[in-house]
């Protein structure tokens, strides 16, 4: 759902009361390589001379080829399942464990962040709470994500005011 356009947005979002975004594949895939690309020449270098290594190097190194392997795995995992989620229903907008309901949602901010690592803040109307950061990992087109965001958030409040009206 993520690389479709805000008008597939919003009829998934009229039809089912809820959009799901799974996590982009090929960006996270992209995101991640940069980090691997790094840290495999050091674990092969550094595996190549733990014959010549001390005690604490050999531990230093057989930590480091865990963490490589928990890294791999934890990556691979969220390749699989396309995990986390971001999903905007009919409660609020919840990214992974995180969640802002629509009552406390302030706005969703244009896009922030360099080329390559830029996100839309989700803030909250609590300004001690925590903001959501929607990448491009969830979302291609951020900047139309962020006018959709908005506009739902003041549909669902003249929503909410019309009804209040209606039973006041």
């Amino acid at each position: 759902m993520g690389e479709r356009p805000p008008a597939d947005w919003t009829a998934e979002y009229e039809r089912t009361g809820r959009v799901e975004f799974p996590l982009r594949r090929m960006a996270f895939a992209v995101r991640s390589t940069p980090v691997f690309l790094i840290l495999v020449p050091l674990i092969v270098l550094s595996a190549t001379s733990i014959g010549n290594s001390n005690a604490v190097a050999k531990l230093a190194m057989v930590l480091a080829g865990l963490g490589f392997l928990l890294g791999v795995g934890g990556v691979s995992w969220q390749l699989i399942t396309r995990k986390p989620y971001l999903i905007v229903d009919a409660d609020g907008i919840q990214l992974g464990r995180r969640a802002i309901l629509w009552p406390g949602f302030a706005m969703a901010r244009l896009p922030a962040g360099r080329r390559g690592n830029r996100y839309v803040a989700l803030k909250p109307v609590d300004a001690r709470g925590l903001e959501i950061r929607v990448s491009q990992v969830s979302v291609q087109d951020l900047d139309a994500f962020a006018h959709w965001l908005n506009a739902l958030r003041d549909s669902r409040r003249t929503a909410e005011g019309d009804a209040r009206a209606d039973h006041g």
